[in-house]
């Protein structure tokens, strides 16, 4: 995205020091999610790395059950160099995604990481909010946020054979991008102009829904409809225009929705989304693509609650203690059978999102973004 360019060293030491640098970015304003920075691992099934696929042979199975996607490498063979060789693929944890209300806000690191930008920018920054109405991505500007996304080295700690194929982009932001700019519904539809033309509000409402059917079930015979409808998000609402405007006035949907629409921006600004990964063409290195394809990703919510399960790996019950309603949400049972490690984009919330709305503010949530990569070793 605009912001891929834009690494912490460039903004101004004194903002990243000094978290309380202005007076609209207090500390209470912004959620502290530091240690899963530090442990990821504790809030991601790490079996969601599987189907592992040999030489077009899946293997193993996921919690999640979420297989590979309907174009992985096919052929037993690969060669990028002299010697001919074999292609391995399979789901890695690529980024971290923070959907957060209060510009600046990074609670991965606990930083604001650009006080003097939000000052500055303060009219394009507005502080995020929740809508009062149910329809996820429409057109009133009845929520905001800004996403950060930084690139997880659990592939390369873990050294996993496909590490070698993933698109590097250690940080991105929407802070800087005059696409995701609330105040300009106009703007971000320069990035996809032909959306336009495929969009219309008459079929609209049946696209809506096949879509959210398609990602739900998410097999491989609805995968390429739901990769060729790439404006739909399944059931969280529409991908473009690719910003931070959306109109849900549930947490978990409108979060999700910003968090998949920074990928659509980043794929027409530079960023981490413009690769495809998937398939034999891709077996030697990431090639661009005109729009991300949505099969080739899946998501797992982080924070303020992990996807796991009811209870994070140090045994704390998963709900907000300062909360009495938010402890009613959250000692639900169902947020126990739903839990399923991870989603496919455009799930619905229903699925895997029972029980983890924070009552409280801020609501901010950290996702966890898997990438299917096929990589010939």
């Amino acid at each position: 995205m605009l912001g891929a360019a834009v690494s912490v060293a460039q903004v101004p030491e004194s903002s990243l020091l000094n978290p309380n640098a202005s007076e609209t970015m207090s500390a209470k304003l912004c959620s502290n999610a530091t240690d899963v920075m530090a442990n990821p691992l504790n809030y991601i099934c790490v079996d969601s790395m599987f189907p592992i696929r040999i030489a077009s042979v899946d293997a193993g199975e996921a919690t999640d059950k979420i297989g590979s996607p309907w174009n992985a490498h096919k052929n037993p063979m690969c060669q990028c160099g002299m010697f001919p060789s074999y292609p391995i693929g399979m789901w890695v944890p690529d980024r971290m995604i923070e959907a957060v209300e209060q510009p600046g806000c990074s609670p991965l690191t606990g930083l604001n990481l650009a006080s003097a930008l939000t000052v500055a920018l303060s009219k394009t920054l507005p502080k995020g909010r929740e809508s009062t109405t149910a329809d996820a991505g429409g057109g009133s500007e009845a929520g905001f946020r800004h996403v950060n996304t930084w690139q997880s080295m659990l592939p390369q700690i873990l050294g996993l054979p496909v590490a070698k194929c993933q698109p590097t982009m250690p940080f991105e932001t929407t802070l800087i991008s005059p696409m995701w700019n609330a105040n300009d519904p106009v703007t971000p539809n320069l990035l996809f102009p032909e959306w336009n033309l495929i969009y219309t509000q008459v079929i609209g409402f049946v696209k809506s829904t096949l879509s959210c059917v398609n990602a739900t079930l998410n097999t491989k015979a609805q995968q390429p409809i739901e990769d060729a409808m790439y404006w739909q998000l399944g059931c969280w609402g529409k991908s473009l225009p690719a910003n931070g405007r959306y109109a849900d006035n549930d947490p978990v949907r409108g979060s999700s929705l910003v968090a998949a629409r920074s990928l659509f921006h980043s794929a027409r600004t530079g960023g981490n989304g413009l690769f495809l990964t998937v398939g034999d063409a891709a077996v030697c290195g990431p090639v661009p693509a005109p729009f991300p394809q949505k099969s080739g990703f899946k998501h797992s919510m982080m924070f303020p609650f992990t996807e796991k399960g009811p209870l994070d790996t140090s045994g704390r019950a998963q709900f907000d203690i300062k909360s009495p309603l938010s402890q009613i949400q959250e000692l639900n049972p169902l947020a126990a059978v739903f839990s399923s490690c991870a989603h496919s984009i455009g799930s619905s919330h229903w699925r895997w999102g029972m029980g983890k709305h924070k009552a409280v503010t801020p609501r901010d949530y950290v996702y966890m973004q898997w990438r299917w990569i096929d990589c010939c070793q």
